[in-house]
């Protein structure tokens, strides 16, 4: 597809921001995706208001509290009609943020500025679907992200190259080494992308989970836009916002997996290294008999977290203010 029909796709915002997850059942799944949507309503439009029906979300649509009613104000700026009215992707409980029928989703409404933020499970316009899902696949698996080094201008806009790299890529790309914090040597941002596919920021990183192999799960930020100079101009921001929220994230998987360390039945991580000298069949999910490792690949975000309420706060709180301060 040419970069203007990517344009077309994305002509009513500059970016959208995605948070990815390497499902162990599924393969890597966008989980969750921001996106503005904007547009100046006139008595003429067909902006949809609150008194009048609204059918892509009817069922699960979530209204965020706004400071002030009025019923003569849309329930959404810009064109929020899904294209995809269902995932095409297989899915389970641990890659399924919203669900996947109708497009159920969180809004948020900033009428000063004409826009709406919505949270999906997946894009609403195909066009950029195949954009995130491209690159979510390559965030979660062949990009290689490099330790980061503070520098004020961290990349060259003028690199013709399809994948870019933030610094010097480590040497041992084998064998990488976690520690109790969740960080690892193959966490962290890395920019890649060209004209055809679009750019994309991503910050990789990992959650504790004790009931994971290798006691991690592995998810990603990605930030996407058609516009490279965007991405390039505003990585420093990007970054230091995301690993807020990276980081509040860890925090919290932390201590759901600290806790969950007290019981008598769990494998502690420093006996993972063993693994290889146990037999064969050892390590099966779901096993009841307490002899071997209670593997569950389908723990959702919301129980490695403890906050059933992670999606909204993802959405209402970091999210929500990173899209409407900054794009």
């Amino acid at each position: 597809m040419s970069t203007l029909q990517f344009q077309l796709g994305l002509n009513v915002m500059q970016a959208v921001i995605a948070l990815c997850h390497f499902c162990e059942n599924h393969g890597p799944r966008v989980m969750m995706i921001t996106q503005p949507m904007r547009s100046t309503p006139s008595p003429s439009s067909s902006s949809t208001t609150i008194s009048s029906k609204q059918t892509y979300c009817v069922k699960a649509l979530q209204m965020l509290p706004l400071a002030h009613t009025d019923h003569e104000r849309p329930i959404c700026y810009g064109d929020c009609t899904p294209e995809i009215l269902e995932d095409p992707e297989e899915r389970c409980s641990a890659c399924i943020s919203f669900g996947n029928v109708n497009q159920p989703c969180l809004l948020s409404n900033d009428h000063e500025n004409k826009t709406s933020y919505i949270s999906t499970q997946i894009p609403l316009k195909e066009r950029v679907y195949e954009r995130v899902r491209n690159a979510c696949l390559r965030s979660l698996s062949c990009e290689i992200p490099a330790p980061h080094r503070r520098s004020s201008f961290p990349l060259n806009i003028r690199t013709a190259s399809h994948a870019v790299r933030i610094d010097e890529i480590r040497q041992d790309c084998i064998s990488e080494y976690v520690d109790e914090s969740g960080k690892s040597d193959g966490d962290g941002p890395v920019f890649f992308g060209d004209a055809d596919n679009g750019y994309c920021f991503s910050l990789t990183f990992r959650l504790r989970d004790s009931k994971a192999r290798g006691f991690f799960r592995l998810y990603s930020f990605i930030v996407v836009s058609n516009d490279m100079t965007y991405i390039v101009n505003n990585y420093e921001f990007f970054l230091q916002a995301l690993t807020a929220v990276k980081e509040k994230l860890q925090s919290m998987a932390s201590a759901t997996f600290e806790s969950e360390l007290l019981q008598d039945d769990i494998v502690r991580p420093h006996y993972a290294s063993m693994a290889g000298r146990l037999p064969s069949g050892w390590f099966k999910p779901n096993d009841r008999n307490g002899r071997r490792v209670a593997i569950d690949t389908k723990r959702n975000l919301q129980t490695i977290t403890g906050d059933v309420l992670i999606w909204t706060r993802l959405h209402r709180q970091p999210i929500y203010r990173l899209l409407t301060i900054h794009i």
